[in-house]
């Protein structure tokens, strides 16, 4: 399973307000500048961020654990246009929460709204976190 890459398809697909293409408004991995110049806002990136213990799966011999990694979806919007920015992180959030992606058993919001705050060049920021939960099987 890569959480990062199956949240970046789901919101590809999913998300009907713009058109998310990879490589140009939407990246896995931290934050960054496209290419040395300014991203383009709206712009979307995807992370995972760690995770907890594997969780023992309680009729399973070893092996059998659940992984429940966390991904930060962080939304930069525009300073001329918070409002975009805003409404695209609710969306992401209506996509993301409870959908169903083959190889998971859930994918949970774990908050109810985007966290908001803004980067050093005062463009908006809007961050989610996901719990991507899958049974292990060694």
């Amino acid at each position: 399973m890569n959480p990062e890459v199956d949240m970046t398809n789901l919101l590809i697909a999913g998300v009907a307000s713009i058109t998310l293409v990879a490589g140009t408004n939407i990246f896995e991995g931290a934050m960054r500048e496209s290419d040395g110049t300014l991203i383009t806002a709206p712009t979307v990136f995807v992370t995972s961020t760690g995770a907890g213990a594997l969780e023992p799966y309680l009729s399973g011999g070893a092996g059998n654990d659940f992984s429940k990694p966390i991904v930060r979806v962080l939304v930069v919007g525009s300073k001329q246009a918070y409002g975009t920015g805003r409404t695209l992180a609710r969306e992401i959030l209506t996509v993301g929460h409870k959908a169903v992606v083959a190889g998971y058993t859930s994918i949970t919001c774990i908050q109810a709204e985007p966290m908001t705050f803004e980067d050093e060049e005062g463009r908006p920021m809007f961050s989610l976190n996901f719990q991507m939960t899958w049974k292990e099987a060694r």
